[in-house]
């Protein structure tokens, strides 16, 4: 017994990601995200991007008007694009790729903010089966990109303003 507690203390955070991983697999399983126009503009950027068709420097327009998807957003999608054979899922595994990593961005965020492994773990077990972050992955617009960006730059501006000369403590 106290064998397997070790295993799970020592190993927590990878036990977690792993479960965020297959949780977010099995959902992206069911994405209902094919009907919409914005799935195939994306297909179609990221193709063109990968093919040396084109290399934009501003996306295209959101279906809801008014601002534009910022370039990096496509070229980001554009590895595991090439790696699933230029097929659509290679967008959907990119967002599951930035979810779960999102997960260990927490993780290191609470760490940093509270000094306790017990709460950062705790975020990011929360943050892992969190359905709201379960729903998100079904996309593959910005709601799987903006968490991670967000909780990095909160961590970024931490170790700045801690004076930390490394942000990967």
């Amino acid at each position: 017994m106290e064998c397997a507690r070790g295993f799970f203390t020592k190993h927590a955070l990878l036990l977690i990601i792993l479960l965020a991983l297959i949780l977010r697999l099995i959902v992206v399983r069911h994405a209902g995200y094919a009907s919409f126009p914005e799935q195939w503009r994306d297909v179609r950027m990221v193709s063109d991007i990968a093919h040396g068709v084109s290399f934009p420097l501003l996306g295209p327009p959101s279906m809801l008007g008014g601002f534009h998807f910022p370039a990096h957003y496509y070229y980001l999608m554009v590895p595991l694009f090439m790696l699933s054979g230029f097929h659509p899922v290679g967008l959907l595994l990119t967002g599951v790729v930035f979810s779960v990593l999102s997960v260990f961005a927490l993780y290191k965020l609470l760490l940093l903010w509270s000094g306790r492994v017990d709460v950062a773990l705790t975020g990011a077990l929360l943050s892992g089966v969190s359905v709201y972050s379960l729903h998100l992955v079904s996309y593959t617009s910005n709601p799987n990109f903006l968490p991670l960006f967000v909780l990095w730059f909160l961590y970024s501006l931490t170790k700045i303003l801690q004076g930390s000369t490394r942000w990967m403590d």
